[in-house]
């Protein structure tokens, strides 16, 4: 959860946009319909945020972002 806190330019961060790219290069562009979708296709476990955030795929610049509220 630490990589979490500090989410921006953290190696979570690096990882999940990793596996988004790998994802969509596989997948002839297309995108996983969630984080849960893209961490079950590296067999990677959904990761436990706090609470008020989430992950997100932004898709128009095809990275994993961090939503806090």
């Amino acid at each position: 959860m630490s990589d979490y806190a500090n989410y921006d330019n953290s190696s979570a961060q690096s990882d999940w946009n990793k596996r988004l790219q790998m994802y969509v290069g596989e997948h002839g562009g297309k995108f996983p319909a969630s984080i849960e979708e893209l961490a079950k296709a590296f067999s990677v476990p959904a990761p436990k945020l706090p609470d008020g955030a989430y992950l997100y795929i932004d898709r128009s610049n095809k990275v994993v972002r961090l939503k806090k509220f």
